[in-house]
């Protein structure tokens, strides 16, 4: 394409999916925190569960929730927090910016400080070489054990087998999880056998709203394109 002078354009700079994903996460917070799966198969197998239940369940106000990557996902995570009554804080390469860090009352720390203190990790980092596994057993190791794990980013962010391992032996509370390495992710993935697992395939981006923001997006590229205008985000 670069040879035939033909731009590559993709959508990474606009909106279209960063409500719907920043709303993917809260719903996995809120299902571990709120043990919705488990209520729900209770239920459904004719158990009264909240006998169980009681005493499991948690809020999250007054939680500390550590967002990893600040950037436009991750800030409407933080946004949301606000409302939910949580400390927020980051861990990201370069700072937000004291303008951005106090709109959205949020403190960076590097990152293990931050799964030391958090009692919600919320993913939101690009995937890249320096970012394969950030989460690995080490690093999984400094959260506590009362701490719940969610990814809406990329799954190749956690290291899979160490995550189960850290579920299975009980070391922390729970993960949420929209994303898997690979995708679809193998029916012998421990994980998906986890216990206190949410898990969702990839649909964080794909609400009604979303599919047509995406939409209109690559058509106002065409549409630059044609204008004789710079389409945003070309790759090559």
């Amino acid at each position: 394409a670069r040879r035939q002078g033909v731009p590559v354009c993709t959508i990474g700079s606009s909106d279209a999916e960063r409500h719907s994903v920043a709303e993917q996460a809260f719903a996995l917070m809120l299902a571990l925190a709120k043990q919705i799966v488990p209520a729900h198969n209770a239920l459904a197998e004719g158990e009264w569960a909240l006998p169980r239940l009681r005493g499991s369940l948690t809020e999250l106000s007054g939680k500390t929730l550590g967002v990893v990557g600040l950037g436009m996902i991750g800030r409407e995570v933080a946004r949301r927090a606000a409302a939910f009554g949580m400390t927020v804080v980051y861990s990201s390469r370069t700072p937000a910016g004291p303008e951005v860090e106090e709109s959205l009352g949020a403190r960076r720390l590097p990152l293990e400080e931050l799964l030391g203190v958090s009692d919600y990790v919320s993913l939101h980092a690009p995937l890249n070489d320096s970012t394969r596994h950030l989460l690995d057993a080490g690093r999984l190791a400094l959260l506590k054990p009362t701490a719940f794990v969610v990814n809406t980013a990329r799954g190749a962010l956690i290291d899979q087998e160490a995550l189960a391992d850290a579920l299975h032996d009980g070391r922390i509370a729970g993960a949420g999880l929209d994303v898997y390495d690979p995708e679809p992710p193998g029916a012998d993935l421990r994980l998906l056998r986890a216990p206190n697992v949410v898990l969702s395939p990839h649909a964080g981006g794909v609400t009604r709203e979303a599919v047509v923001r995406i939409a209109l997006a690559a058509v106002q590229n065409v549409t630059d394109h044609l204008d004789g205008k710079p389409p945003r985000d070309i790759v090559n």
